[in-house]
């Protein structure tokens, strides 16, 4: 049995690949749950977003300027989806929290069924947004941004 590389052995463009490659399938992963209004896969899906969006920023210099700034605005516009449906999860969660108190626990029903509708229909927009051209775009893109880079280390990899 082989050990893994170590770090020194594994070139920054490889590192940022698998880094790229792990969020990517983990937001992915979380798209049946999230279509379904999984809470989990919502939560889960929005950190793996987030991450990515981070991990595009700090190894910005392995990617084209366009085509990292195009990934990062589809991964906007996902943040900004999966954060509107979140957002609900969190406060009817709290709400929830609060219904042992009795003299309050109609108002609270009351403004949870509210918070619940809200919710659903952010959800019924996130459906659109994940089933649509944007969405799709991201895929793509990300599906062509391992061939840049694929090609890019390959020449650096000649060049040395």
């Amino acid at each position: 049995m082989t050990d893994p590389p170590s770090m020194a052995e594994v070139s920054i463009e490889q590192f940022a690949k698998e880094t790229f490659a792990e969020l990517y399938n983990m937001i992915i992963a979380q798209e049946p749950g999230a279509l379904d209004g999984d809470v989990t896969a919502i939560h889960d899906m929005r950190v793996a977003t987030r991450r990515l969006r981070v991990a595009l920023s700090d190894f910005a210099i392995i990617l084209s300027r366009e085509g990292s700034r195009s990934l990062q605005s589809h991964l906007k516009n996902l943040a900004e989806e999966l954060g509107g449906v979140r957002d609900f999860d969190v406060i009817i969660e709290a709400l929830r929290s609060r219904l042992w108190t009795k003299p309050r626990e109609k108002a609270i029903k009351s403004i949870i069924g509210r918070f619940q509708a809200r919710r659903r229909r952010q959800h019924q927009q996130l459906v659109r947004y994940l089933k649509g051209e944007d969405f799709a775009g991201f895929k793509r893109e990300y599906s062509s941004l391992w061939a840049e880079v694929a090609k890019e280390t390959k020449s650096h990899g000649q060049a040395a």
